[in-house]
């Protein structure tokens, strides 16, 4: 069976291939031009959601290598400071707090306690300038909050850190039946009344005791109701109607029930500053949130913020000294201004104060030195970390980019076969379509 070729499906066949090698050309011409697999998520819907994946974790990898990179350079910004404050501190070879304290505390040099306090006074000064110090635009050690300078000075001289007090601290005040024990004005047990009575050793005295001293002529100083009388209250010092005692009172100081509640809010700052405002940075930990509160897992994210007093210290301990090391320094540079200027001599009761201080110096500047240390255990942490997310970027860029991207020779081989069969298309062409009268017609 014989199939006859006419001349019009002969054209319309030729003509359909040599689009079809037009339109190959083309596209071997803008593959090795892009050099890309494919330009259009219709071109390879697969391969494309693949790259859009990848390159979506790339660019997270990124962002997160972006702000590692800023954490780290904040980190040594503040290990540099945090090492000079050491040096300012502790440092046995040089001029520091160590030195001065430990001349001041020498007899021999007693003469020069006045200079070594304003020297220790001063230092006070730098090393709060130091901790003050910014990294760009915000503050080091002042928390989540960089733009607020962390430690300034009150106008009594009270050392603050992001306006509390850092020797705030509530202090004890006596009892009675589980609530603080009320004075009025007049230092006279009231109910309705606003003052507290600073706690000291609790002492009773009995009722028929008391009267027994009074008459032998050396009562002691008892509480007394608003109308001047003995209160009574129980053995244990609480407030009571039926008991026989009185409580002794070995102090009279009082605090204003607005200035303890201020105390109690002060330390609660304190604690929360220190302990709870965090500042999270998405560093590639696997940031997540936790499903049934929203807030953020605190061990997927890194907390940069560096709290001023964490290294420093704040509140009193128990003999009610300053834990702040700037503090310390400061007041033990006062109690050297109060020396005798001639002879250096303590004014009195202030030796035992500074001697124990010094004590107490010793301990807070190796805490402060182990602060130091641990900084740096983070920072190289930091460190480990930014070049863990350095190799996953190029890791998943080197992924797309395999998959994207054409092999350079294998794209222009294809473009030099297109052509070729295009040529050749043309070349078939010259000898299918005849010549006619009008090719030798000149116009």
């Amino acid at each position: 069976m014989m199939i006859r070729s006419t001349t019009n499906g002969v054209l319309k066949s030729y003509r359909y291939n040599l689009q079809r090698s037009s339109y190959t050309l083309n596209k071997a011409m803008n593959t090795v031009l892009t050099g890309r697999n494919f330009d259009t998520y219709a071109a390879d819907p697969a391969t494309a959601a693949r790259c859009f994946q990848m390159r979506r974790s790339f660019q997270r990898a990124n962002s997160q290598y972006s702000v590692s990179e800023s954490v780290v350079r904040k980190y040594d910004q503040a290990w540099s400071a945090l090492g000079s404050v050491v040096d300012d501190i502790n440092n046995q070879k040089t001029s520091s707090a160590y030195q001065d304290i430990l001349n001041s505390i020498n007899d021999p040099t007693a003469s020069g306690r006045n200079a070594l306090g304003q020297s220790l006074t001063e230092l006070a000064k730098g090393i709060v300038q130091t901790m003050n110090g910014r990294y760009g635009d915000n503050f080091i050690f002042a928390g989540a909050d960089g733009l607020k300078v962390p430690f300034t000075w009150g106008e009594d001289g009270t050392l603050c850190y992001r306006g509390v007090p850092v020797d705030a601290a509530v202090p004890d005040v006596a009892m009675s039946n589980g609530a603080p024990l009320t004075l009025n004005d007049q230092g006279q047990y009231d109910p309705a009344g606003t003052n507290y009575l600073l706690a000291g050793e609790v002492k009773t005295i009995s009722v028929d005791d008391y009267e027994a001293a009074v008459k032998a002529g050396n009562a002691p100083t008892v509480l007394r109701d608003t109308t001047g009388a003995g209160q009574l209250v129980d053995a244990d010092g609480n407030i009571s109607t039926t008991e026989r005692y009185y409580l002794v009172l070995d102090t009279s100081e009082t605090i204003s029930k607005a200035d303890y509640e201020q105390a109690e809010k002060d330390l609660a700052a304190l604690d929360y500053l220190s302990k709870s405002e965090a500042k999270y940075a998405d560093l590639g930990l696997g940031l997540q949130e936790d499903s049934e509160t929203g807030e953020v897992i605190g061990s997927s994210v890194f907390n940069v913020a560096l709290q001023g007093i964490n290294f420093l210290g704040y509140g009193v301990d128990e003999d009610g000294d300053p834990k702040n090391i700037v503090s310390i320094i400061s007041r033990m540079g006062q109690i050297l201004l109060n020396c005798d200027a001639t002879t250096g001599a303590f004014a009195a009761g202030e030796r035992d104060e500074f001697q124990r201080l010094a004590d107490k110096f010793e301990s807070s500047a190796a805490l402060l030195q182990d602060k130091h240390i641990e900084l740096d255990t983070q920072a190289d942490f930091l460190k480990s970390n930014q070049t863990q997310l350095e190799s996953m970027a190029y890791t998943l860029e080197q992924q797309f980019l395999g998959i994207e991207d054409v092999d350079p020779a294998e794209a222009i081989s294809q473009l030099s076969w297109a052509k070729y069969c295009y040529n050749t298309a043309l070349k078939v062409g010259n000898g299918i379509l005849s010549q006619s009268l009008m090719d030798y017609i000149n116009i």
